[in-house]
């Protein structure tokens, strides 16, 4: 793009020269493919002898919308207006006074990379349906003139029409709902047949990709010939929001901190609430530091979300709260109001109550938990820092950066860490992640896929569960003092390995068989009473988050945390290590005749 900056002044020295003559003083409409390009552009016409004649805008979704709506007000007398902008100006707003368009024919286009698992985000050709569009930007309200910068003959190889986004995204939540759908029609016909017949059907290679996706991550089943929903592919499939989106929220339930997540989910509909401004290195490094603020010190992008979210909602000011964090206002309320519809539909959908609403936020002020409930939603989403280098993703074997505000900086973080995220993006050849959240070891192996834990005996290492923990298990389940073997110990064919010894990697696969088993009874009905498997985990995982080096509390939204961390919990370790599902599943029967009897 950067050698368009040139044609660009040339274009506009053009129209200069026209309006010698014409004398119409209109603003000049400059498409470009994205924020980088917009910076460009301006600093070239400012420092160029056009620049005393001219007022160069920006615009762009990321701008305040303060700063957007100075586009639409007249350039001082003597002055030419030029605005700079993305796509967002060729659809979705008209300017009076523009009468000359320059189009350098590129814009960012959202794919999806079967191979990484990667969306991209690439500057590609426009369609020729999306120049037309450009050109008409120019005289709306007068004659005007739209210059292409590129040939006749490139303009004939573009594509007519853009692609349709089924074509060029992950379609697992398609899969997902069409699984349902079919469901509900009492049809046993196919998920590839059934797409087949859509006015622009996706590749059986497509098809195939989003429904490994469910099944690994729990939602669909494959029985019989054909693809059936799980008790969580239901719940999941009755919810707004997207795939890990809705499994978040389904464990946030679970383990007791549904407001919080509910409040982060909700946020995670709508473009980020955090505004950057004009002039944005400047401006980013503010928002990272308003974030880490936020996050009070943990290293989450999301908990800096519902930070931000708690300290707006709590302000009597709202418009001295939002300049303070450098939110945008008409976000805020948006996302209250997404907000607000996720509560409903958490209880429509079955998965709460109002008679089991307090049990679903019992432990509203454990950061451990909420991270455990995004680490289980989130998954495979995971990746282990490589220190400065950035971070390694667990799937496809790429190594990216945080995103540019995040709270998590690639070289403040420890070899080895873990973390959960939202996304990962390719931009040009360049990977980042966003909505980051550091997670214990711990969590991926008692919450996380669908198969067995591999273990293997062996005396080599690449990541330890944190010795806390480790020696917590040891004291609670040593037979004796002769030191026992180390196990490998690895999740799926994940690149991480963790090194315990024998009775702690026991313990740790049969807690992870009963918290699965708890789980899928939650699933089933979630008004029924957790069986006391579920205070045990909730008290390891809170400890092994702990030993990691973080604080378990915050100010989360919801009650105090209550009952996970009792002396019945921790006496329960030993019974619940050895304990076999079903005598569990005899003494949740059991507690609820008692309870039927009092």
């Amino acid at each position: 793009m950067r050698h368009d900056v040139p044609l660009i002044e040339a274009a506009i020295r053009y129209i200069e020269w026209l309006e010698r003559e014409w004398q119409t003083g209109a603003a000049i409409l400059v498409f470009v493919s994205g924020w980088e390009d917009i910076v460009a552009v301006q600093r070239q016409l400012e420092q160029s002898s056009l620049g005393p004649g001219l007022v160069v805008m920006p615009l762009h979704g990321q701008l305040t919308l303060y700063e957007q709506k100075q586009v639409f007000y007249p350039a001082p007398p003597g002055r030419r207006k030029v605005i700079v902008s993305t796509n967002i100006a060729e659809t979705a707003l008209t300017i009076d006074d523009v009468a000359y368009v320059i189009d350098c024919g590129r814009a960012k286009e959202t794919s999806y990379d079967f191979f990484t698992k990667v969306p991209t985000l690439v500057t590609s050709w426009i369609s020729q349906s999306a120049a037309q569009q450009r050109a008409g930007r120019a005289g709306r309200s007068q004659e005007g003139l739209c210059i292409h910068l590129y040939s006749r003959e490139r303009h004939g190889k573009m594509d007519e029409h853009m692609r349709p986004e089924i074509l060029r995204s992950d379609i697992a939540d398609v899969c997902l709902h069409s699984i349902s759908l079919l469901r509900h029609a009492g049809r046993s016909q196919a998920v590839h047949q059934f797409l087949a017949m859509s006015p622009s059907p996706p590749d059986d290679a497509s098809v195939e990709d989003g429904l490994g996706l469910l099944q690994r991550v729990g939602a669909v089943v494959h029985c019989r010939g054909r693809h059936e929903l799980t008790l969580l592919g239901v719940h999941i499939s009755l919810l707004p929001v997207g795939l890990h989106l809705a499994k978040i929220m389904v464990w946030a339930a679970f383990f007791g901190v549904a407001d919080a997540v509910v409040t982060m989910v909700a946020a995670l509909q709508y473009r980020e609430p955090f505004q950057a401004g004009f002039g944005q290195q400047s401006g980013l490094r503010g928002i990272k530091a308003k974030k880490q603020e936020l996050a009070e010190g943990h290293a989450s992008d999301l908990l800096a979300l519902v930070g931000a979210f708690r300290e707006w909602s709590a302000s009597q000011n709202k418009i001295e709260a939002c300049e303070r964090f450098r939110l945008n206002s008409g976000a805020m309320y948006r996302w209250q109001a997404g907000r607000n519809r996720l509560h409903d539909e958490l209880r429509s959908s079955g998965v709460l109550c109002t008679a089991n609403w307090a049990r679903a936020n019992r432990n509203g002020s454990s950061v451990a938990l909420v991270a455990a409930a995004i680490c289980a939603g989130m998954y495979p989403n995971m990746a282990s820092s490589q220190g400065h280098k950035g971070l390694l993703l667990h799937q496809g074997n790429i190594v990216a950066k945080p995103g540019y505000a995040s709270v998590v900086s690639a070289g403040a973080t420890s070899p080895g860490e873990l973390f959960s995220f939202a996304e990962v993006t390719q931009v040009e050849e360049t990977y980042a992640v966003s909505q980051l959240t550091q997670i214990s070891p711990l969590m991926p192996l008692l919450l996380c896929g669908e198969n067995p834990l591999m273990v293997e005996p062996d005396n080599t290492v690449q990541l330890g569960i944190s010795d806390a923990a480790d020696e917590w298990w040891k004291q609670e389940l040593a037979t004796g003092d002769a030191p026992a073997a180390v196990m490998r110990v690895r999740l799926d064919e994940g690149p991480e390995v963790y090194r315990v010894e024998q009775p702690v990697s026991l313990a740790i696969c049969h807690l992870r068989k009963l918290t699965r088993a708890a789980f899928q009874a939650f699933c089933a009905a979630p008004a029924d009473e957790h069986p006391p498997v579920v205070a045990i985990v909730e008290a390891l995982l809170k400890k092994d988050y702990v030993a990691q080096g973080h604080s378990e509390s915050g100010r989360l939204r919801g009650p105090a945390s209550v009952g996970a961390q009792s002396a019945g919990a921790q006496h329960a370790v030993q019974r619940a290590a050895v304990q076999p599902a079903a005598q569990h599943q005899a003494q949740r029967r059991g507690h609820s005749r008692a309870g039927g009897k009092r």
